[in-house]
């Protein structure tokens, strides 16, 4: 399993919602994400927090579409083209260190190979579509920087 390693640097406030979002994200060794779901929410606690974020933001800011929120992060958002209504997506690739674990109580798990112990540079890739509909969809993964592998054996 993937673990973000946190910023030991002053990080942006922006920087820091979005791996915030990441906290009950659980990424598999090769960057895949899976998010925990939680009864008191709607889906994932991810969403539930980026929803929240969208509605204080369009609260202070009345009229403004939720991607000026994303726009405010970084994320470059893309508006739908043609004449039907679709998502507008937002996008962000955030350089981030990860750690390599092994999951705890799993009798036999392998070691941690020796070059991938300690911090291991990658890239977090999160993706947030905002339906016409209403709502959101949410998109993470954890890639290898150029060169590098994460922790997948």
């Amino acid at each position: 399993m993937v673990k973000i390693v946190e910023d030991e640097t002053s990080s942006s406030p922006a920087r820091r919602a979005i791996i915030g979002w990441q906290q009950r994200t659980w990424f598999e060794g090769d960057g895949r994400a899976e998010d925990w779901g939680d009864s008191a929410y709607r889906g994932s606690w991810k969403n539930h927090q980026i929803e929240s974020a969208l509605a204080d933001f369009q609260a202070a800011n009345p009229g403004t579409p939720a991607s000026a929120y994303l726009n405010s992060l970084g994320m470059a958002c893309k508006a739908p083209s043609g004449p039907s209504p679709a998502d507008v997506r937002c996008e962000i690739e955030l350089p981030i260190g990860v750690r390599c674990d092994i999951l705890f109580g799993v009798p036999g798990s392998p070691p941690i190979p020796k070059q991938l112990e300690g911090q291991v540079p990658a890239i977090l890739r999160t993706s947030v579509a905002l339906p016409p509909s209403g709502g959101l969809e949410v998109s993470t993964r954890i890639l290898p920087v150029p060169g590098g592998r994460l922790c997948h054996r």
